[in-house]
């Protein structure tokens, strides 16, 4: 097996299984049931957002932070967005109390047992549109589902690789503790350039790994974890060259598996 049909095949096996989606969809009506319930005339809307409608969302098997973005709109924004948490947390607690419940900026997580929930409180007004609560307790704006609209544009352009890569890219991040936020991550491969890039999806995995960046303001654990993948490509290239397909191969599936310790 050649390193693209591997990570072809890694990619696939990276997709929500047809149990989970199933599982998800039941929470999620049960939740939007138990939300009009708990909150009669307080809602505006509320809707599935982010990564699962992205569809770049791994498994929990991959990567056990792997959650469901879901925004709560309240239809009176008078009131400061800790307010509309602890109505959240009040909501969580009386309809899910053997979960774990916990405040986590932007969002209120729960965790149920299939995967986690971050309900995000969130007012629309007319003049700027959606504000979810920022890490300083305050408003700011965001359009929920813009960046969805411009990664599926930039997967189109390139024919349906962005997402795959970004799903393995995902994988790596997991697997190395989590050297970048997951969004973080996803933005920086949908601003990349391709053209001059290979079609197939090796040539896309490791022209993201080597563009990805951080600031020189990060912990010196990820830099040092970037730095190491980074060495390891190089070192995946040079026995590929060589005519070493197994090692490289070996290689290559230790950068999902198993992230090494030591650089190489």
């Amino acid at each position: 097996m050649s390193i693209n049909s591997y990570l072809m095949a890694l990619s696939k096996h990276a997709i929500l299984s047809s149990a989970e989606k199933t599982s998800i969809n039941i929470s999620i009506a049960s939740i939007s049931t138990r939300l009009k319930s708990f909150f009669p005339n307080e809602l505006e809307t509320h809707f599935r957002f982010g990564s699962s409608v992205r569809r770049t969302i791994l498994p929990r098997k991959y990567d056990l932070r792997s959650d469901i973005d879901y925004l709560v709109v309240f239809n009176d924004g008078q009131f400061t967005p800790q307010t509309y948490l602890d109505r959240l947390k009040r909501f969580s607690n009386f309809y899910y109390k053997t979960s774990v419940v916990r405040q986590d900026f932007p969002s209120v997580t729960l965790n149920l047992n299939h995967i986690k929930f971050d309900l995000v409180p969130s007012v629309n007004y007319w003049w700027s549109g959606y504000k979810i609560p920022n890490n300083s307790g305050n408003w700011i704006e965001t359009d929920p589902n813009g960046f969805s609209k411009e990664l599926e544009t930039k997967n189109v352009g390139c024919s349906s690789l962005i997402k795959p890569c970004i799903r393995l890219l995902k994988i790596w991040n997991a697997k190395a503790g989590y050297v970048f936020d997951s969004y973080d991550l996803e933005q920086q491969v949908a601003q990349m350039g391709f053209l001059w890039v290979d079609n197939n999806l090796k040539a896309y995995v490791f022209h993201s790994f080597r563009q990805l960046h951080l600031s020189v303001f990060t912990a010196s654990w990820k830099i040092e974890a970037l730095g190491r993948l980074k060495r390891r490509l190089d070192r995946i290239e040079v026995l590929s060259g060589q005519g070493f397909e197994g090692s490289a191969q070996k290689l290559m599936s230790e950068v999902f598996i198993q992230p090494s310790k030591t650089a190489t």
